[in-house]
């Protein structure tokens, strides 16, 4: 079910977020038509070869393929709702997902910016400095805290591992009275980044949820519980 500028988790979320924010939440639970249709009507699929489906889970999600050759890489975007950072409002994202592989790929999660006509790439080179805040597994297990202003980046090592197959849960929180950014993965802090001393993006830059899965010449899926993003208006 994708609910769109609401706050289903009402003040449990944050003390701070109430009547006065803005959110979206999908939990791919109840779905009224099938996936590809859920995802054509709420994300922006990113490259050909790339499908999407409902995947087997008790919970409800939703299966995220890329195709099997270079170039075609699996992504989904939250579609036609980009997301102005402000440093001086908080935010809130969170995604729930596992991946059928770890190793020969690249995998990113969270707030980036729109390339490409709605899509986006953090590959490698120049792709990995365009304005994003999120989580990124560059070929190997390990979890990075990634921040960017669209020319430097700053890489944070969360010392948590993505496991094949196992569900991850990977939250980025926005203070604004701290004027950081802290990473948690499965419920526990990992680190934080301070505008001050990161590179961020700048006010006012349009970023959008999304995840990215990229591997070369095979096909890997992510399979996603559910995604949110709230901040305060």
């Amino acid at each position: 079910m994708a609910v769109n500028y609401t706050n289903p988790f009402g003040p449990t979320l944050d003390p701070d977020y109430g009547l006065s924010s803005w959110g979206f939440y999908d939990d791919f639970i109840g779905l009224s038509e099938s996936a590809t249709e859920h995802a054509a009507r709420w994300f922006n699929v990113s490259t050909t070869g790339t499908s999407v489906a409902s995947a087997s889970d008790p919970f409800g999600a939703v299966a995220i393929t890329n195709g099997t050759v270079t170039a075609e890489d699996g992504g989904i975007q939250l579609a036609g709702e980009p997301i102005a950072f402000n440093r001086s409002k908080d935010m809130i994202f969170g995604v729930r997902l596992k991946a059928s592989s770890i190793t020969g790929g690249n995998i990113f999660v969270g707030l980036h910016e729109e390339v490409g006509g709605g899509a986006f790439d953090v590959g490698s080179g120049s792709a990995l400095i365009q304005n994003h805040i999120g989580f990124s597994a560059n070929g190997v297990a390990s979890i990075f805290f990634d921040t960017a202003d669209g020319s430097s980046q700053t890489r944070t090592d969360t010392t948590a591992d993505l496991v094949a197959s196992t569900y991850v849960l990977l939250v980025g929180k926005y203070n604004a009275l701290a004027s950081k950014w802290y990473f948690y993965v499965n419920g526990v802090l990992k680190g934080t980044h301070d505008l001050d001393s990161t590179y961020v993006p700048a006010d006012g830059t349009q970023l959008t949820l999304g995840l990215h899965n990229e591997f070369q010449t095979a096909a890997s899926t992510l399979t996603v519980d559910y995604v949110y993003v709230f901040g305060v208006r």
